[in-house]
């Protein structure tokens, strides 16, 4: 299958899963010990939504964007669930002059875990597809935790398992 992920970034889908990542992530870090998180299709890890292919489709707008806009509408507990997902996604605006604000990238599940991770946690990238692990190892490239590889996501995750 060939499946680029930067049509499809920041939909609603993206937003779910993304969501549930960065609240589970947020939760582990309740622990005391390192964990490991390993993501056995993840993309290029950051997309820009005002690339070809993402202006192609435009379902960021439904997803992310849209929740961001709404973000001010939310009860108090909403809030609080969505704040560490939203919070990340804040990080992909460009402020203009004026104050005009404007999203232009958006974090996927790689990054947003590599942010929500403490020092000691360990972040495993993979992806298969051939233009994606370059833009992965260049996003990772100077992080001594996290490690960048390029193959089938179900020989990695053999390969991976249990971690060491």
């Amino acid at each position: 299958m060939n499946y680029r992920h930067a049509f499809q970034a920041g939909n609603f889908a993206d937003v779910l899963k993304h969501l549930v990542l960065a609240l589970v992530l947020v939760h582990m870090r309740k622990k005391a010990a390192p964990f490991h998180m390993i993501d056995t299709n993840a993309g290029c890890g950051l997309y820009n939504l005002a690339s070809i292919e993402a202006e192609n489709t435009g379902e960021w707008c439904n997803g992310t964007g849209r929740l961001l806009a709404a973000r001010d509408c939310f009860p108090g507990e909403v809030s609080r669930v969505l704040a560490p997902y939203l919070d990340l996604m804040e990080r992909g605006f460009r402020t203009w002059a004026g104050g005009m604000r404007e999203l232009v990238c958006y974090l996927g599940g790689p990054l947003i875990a590599r942010r929500l991770m403490r020092d000691d946690d360990v972040l495993i990238v993979n992806e298969l597809h051939t233009k994606d692990p370059d833009a992965l190892a260049e996003l990772f490239h100077r992080d001594r935790q996290s490690t960048v590889l390029g193959l089938d996501g179900c020989v990695a995750l053999k390969a991976l398992l249990p971690p060491k």
